[in-house]
């Protein structure tokens, strides 16, 4: 009995036990309850203190910004005040500027205007001078022509008084020769007067040539100084290139060595144009060279013919420059214009063009190479005493020069030619080994 007892006081002790057990656990559970409330309540505040912080400082820094603003917007109001007075100043000046534009442009229209005057006054002037000048050539010339005529007059004059005594001895018989001694006297006398009027025209004309040669000479001079102060850079410049040009063949015999030796040859459209990078010639001929050129344009006759002297002067430049003829090596006879013309040494009359064959063949020796040039007209003219034959002929300059004085002398009209047997003469007189090459245009 005490035993039940004891295990049912042991039981209610159990059972107060766990009641009060499960009461702490609710009293535990509502504790953890209150504590989770609390401290949510804590963060929520922690989290309201800083968001009130975050606003805090944002309104500060919004206030900053609204004073900035206040600030840079003085400072704008400031500059644009200034820029108003600026601009007001800047119109003040730009209607000053404007009244002194107006003003340049009125003195500008009347300078022009001024100018334009004086330009039209000096043309006038310039026009009158120039008439001037040509009426004063035109009355120079013409008085050079009355003073030529008026000096033939009196040569011809002379002339006719020689002529009307000789006529005079033989009327009265006072001459003893033969008819034929009297005509060859008679045209003797002709001759010489007309050789005194040449002379006295060559000798007036020497002296305009020299004239005008004084006067042209500081011209050619000063041109020769700007031609040579435009081709000194100009040569120095192609050397250059020459140099880099063979440096450049080297280096592409080099690299091509199968291909070299066809690297060389200049082309042919340049010969006489610029020098070859190496010399024409290996080495010089054992024997001299010499060349004539002749070019016929014949610009005085009726049948003028035009080329024939570039031809010619092509010619030259194909000797002198590509195949290096010395300046003493060629001899040209070319006829130029009217407004540049040849002396009459280098002119291409007959008698040129004889001594220019002998030239060309005198001294020639063995292994000479010899080279005659004429381009213009050929002719055929009938041998005399062959019934049917002719000889070949190139027509000179001057081919009809004897025309008038022959006529004048009634013996008979001819032409100044040059037959090809007195060409053939020349070059037959020739060694065999020495070498002429001859073309005919």
């Amino acid at each position: 009995f005490e035993a039940l007892s004891k295990q049912e006081a042991a039981q209610r002790q159990a059972a107060d036990g766990k009641n009060r057990l499960e009461g702490l656990r609710r009293d535990l559970a509502q504790a953890k309850a209150e504590l989770q409330k609390v401290e949510s309540g804590r963060r929520l505040a922690t989290q309201r203190a800083a968001a009130t912080a975050v606003q805090e400082q944002r309104d500060v820094d919004e206030r900053s910004k609204v004073s900035l603003l206040k600030e840079q917007m003085q400072d704008l109001s400031e500059t644009q005040a200034k820029a108003k007075m600026e601009a007001h100043f800047l119109e003040g000046v730009k209607e000053e500027l404007n009244a002194e534009l107006k003003k340049l442009r009125e003195e500008m229209h009347a300078l022009a205007d001024a100018l334009a005057f004086q330009v039209e006054h000096g043309n006038l002037q310039y026009n009158t001078v120039e008439k001037l000048e040509a009426d004063l050539q035109n009355v120079e010339a013409a008085t050079e022509e009355v003073t030529l005529a008026l000096h033939e007059n009196d040569l011809l004059g002379e002339i006719l008084q020689r002529e009307y005594d000789l006529l005079n001895s033989k009327i009265d018989g006072q001459y003893q020769g033969s008819l034929k001694d009297f005509a060859t006297e008679f045209f003797k006398l002709r001759q010489s007067g007309e050789e005194e009027r040449r002379q006295d025209e060559l000798a007036h004309w020497k002296q305009a040539a020299e004239e005008v040669e004084s006067e042209l000479w500081p011209m050619i001079e000063e041109v020769k100084m700007q031609n040579g102060k435009i081709e000194d850079p100009v040569r120095e410049c192609l050397e250059a290139l020459l140099v880099e040009c063979g440096t450049k063949v080297q280096d592409f015999e080099k690299r091509f060595p199968e291909v070299s030796g066809s690297v060389h040859s200049l082309p042919p459209s340049l010969h006489g144009l610029v020098e070859a990078s190496r010399p024409a010639r290996k080495k010089d001929p054992p024997g001299r060279r010499k060349a004539v050129v002749i070019g016929c344009n014949y610009s005085k006759s009726h049948a003028p013919l035009a080329g024939c002297n570039n031809d010619a002067w092509n010619i030259q430049c194909l000797l002198r420059h590509s195949l290096r003829f010395k300046e003493d090596e060629v001899l040209s006879l070319i006829e130029c214009t009217e407004t540049c013309p040849t002396p009459s040494s280098r002119q291409p009359t007959k008698a040129n063009i004889l001594a220019g064959l002998r030239w060309l063949t005198r001294d020639a020796l063995p292994n000479d190479s010899l080279f005659l040039f004429f381009s213009g007209y050929g002719a055929q003219v009938p041998v005399l005493g062959q019934l049917g034959a002719h000889q070949g002929c190139l027509v000179p300059a001057d081919f009809a020069e004897d025309l008038q004085q022959l006529q004048q002398a009634a013996q008979g009209a001819s032409y100044r030619l040059v037959t090809l047997a007195e060409v053939t003469a020349a070059l037959g007189m020739l060694h065999t080994d020495c070498k002429a090459t001859v073309v005919l245009d």
